[in-house]
């Protein structure tokens, strides 16, 4: 059985699409929907429900697990095949689909293709308070995406109130000078005096002083 599939879409066509993964090409069946979000050439993952019968294996896909399990629960109902499933899944959304279960909305069940009046309230009748609590919140967590705004690079810039040319400015600013004191020269050892210079005619009383220039004068 294929769960999953990672590759790239070579094709697109009406209710399907092409997938090669490794060199191998499968045919998955995709609801209109999910073929427009699509790309030629793009890379893609798609969740697949095996849908084996007497004469034929057929490759459902989806963009989410939770819309894959929806399918799978939809098609044990009573004459409500694969290909309905998936355009149930597919036209409402898992959040569509659930809102109108609650709400026992049959028109808007009735407005997937495929889906009379008839089947629309057969599948209330079933599927009323059957919803699984893992599908309700996989409709939840994809209404908050769809509603939350894009994020751009500048966000977070925006948020702090800071921009890449402020911040060299803040982390640059030179803080307050500490003055210098005095101390010891690294290891401990303090710094020797320096000595005074000497008055080489220091020492002698003024009689000595003039007797001994009066000498040098007279070499």
């Amino acid at each position: 059985m294929i769960a999953r599939l990672a590759g790239d879409v070579v094709e697109r066509l009406p209710g399907a699409v092409v997938m090669d993964v490794r060199g191998v090409g499968y045919l998955v069946h995709v609801g209109p929907r999910l073929v427009g979000e699509l790309s030629d050439g793009a890379a893609a993952t798609l969740y697949i429900s095996t849908q084996v019968s007497e004469d034929s294996i057929r490759l459902f896909g989806f963009g989410r697990a939770a819309e894959r399990q929806c399918f799978e629960l939809l098609t044990t109902m009573p004459r409500v095949g694969p290909k309905l499933s998936q355009a149930l899944v597919d036209h409402l959304g898992l959040e569509g689909l659930a809102a109108a279960i609650d709400a026992e909305d049959t028109r808007a069940l009735a407005a997937a293709p495929g889906v009379g009046k008839k089947t629309a309230e057969r599948l209330v009748l079933e599927l009323r308070g059957k919803i699984p609590v893992e599908f309700r919140a996989a409709a939840a967590t994809a209404a908050a995406e769809a509603e939350a705004p894009p994020k751009t690079k500048d966000h977070d810039t925006l948020v702090l109130g800071l921009g890449p040319a402020r911040l060299p400015q803040v982390r640059d600013r030179p803080g307050p000078r500490r003055p210098r004191r005095p101390g010891p020269r690294r290891g401990g050892r303090a710094h020797p005096p320096l000595p005074l210079p000497q008055d080489p005619l220091g020492g002698l009383s003024h009689d000595d002083t003039t007797r001994r220039r009066r000498a040098q004068r007279s070499h």
